[in-house]
């Protein structure tokens, strides 16, 4: 699959600007889904209406206590979060924009890619979960974008909360969705590792071109600029 896109890339002759306006006009028409927001609303009554309408966000193992204590406010850590994705002031519009740029990118390069909906959700600072294209769903974990800086990251391996800002959303979108593109391969040598990554990376660039480099290979900017002087 990566191979097809490759040569998609390389066989066009029309100009970068003619192929971004192509894209641009692709339909996409998906649903941006704030289940935090719904899931804060919401009281005990409506956790059998919220589990109809998200399954896969109510795994059938836990028990109705566990939400049932997080609607009521009596799950600290939670409400603590919810607070602190309120006062991020989240630009949902503009989160729905990027994804679906992201989107369109996917099928220009793929015509087989079928656009799911978007749903923000917290998953309690799971960096595992930050974005997770599922076949029905794209998840995004609002609570892993608040900003490098935010108290909540203290205790966090630094390498991993200094890409927790809004600005990194994007670029994970297309990361997520590249892998969707990209089998891992069974051989765990650092050359096969170093193989798989570059495809991902290349996809990614390929989905979120207008992201710059310190964003899609997750370097600090200042490293990055340090790498090119270096060159």
């Amino acid at each position: 699959m990566v191979v097809l896109a490759f040569a998609k890339a390389l066989s066009s002759c029309d100009p970068e600007s003619k192929i971004e306006k192509e894209i641009s006009q692709i339909p996409i028409n998906v649903e941006l889904r704030t289940f935090h927001k719904e899931f804060k609303n919401a009281d005990t009554t409506d956790l059998s209406q919220l589990k109809a309408k998200y399954p896969y966000l109510f795994p059938s193992h836990l028990p109705d206590s566990i939400w049932y204590e997080k609607m009521q406010g009596r799950d600290t850590i939670y409400s603590i979060l919810e607070e602190e994705v309120e006062k991020a002031s989240f630009n949902y519009k503009e989160l729905k924009d990027e994804v679906v740029d992201v989107m369109k990118h996917v099928k220009y390069y793929f015509p087989e890619y079928q656009a799911t909906p978007i749903t923000t959700i917290i998953s309690e600072v799971d960096y595992r979960m930050q974005v997770v294209p599922f076949q029905e769903d794209l998840l995004i974990s609002i609570d892993t974008y608040l900003g490098k800086d935010n108290e909540l990251y203290a205790g966090m391996n630094s390498y991993q909360s200094q890409h927790f800002n809004k600005e990194n959303i994007k670029a994970d979108v297309a990361h997520a969705i590249a892998k969707l593109f990209v089998e891992p391969g069974n051989d765990r040598r650092f050359l096969e590792s170093i193989i798989y990554h570059g495809k991902l990376h290349y996809l990614q660039s390929l989905f979120a071109p207008d992201q710059p480099d310190h964003l899609i290979l997750k370097y600090l900017r200042r490293n990055m600029n340090l790498l090119r002087k270096m060159n």
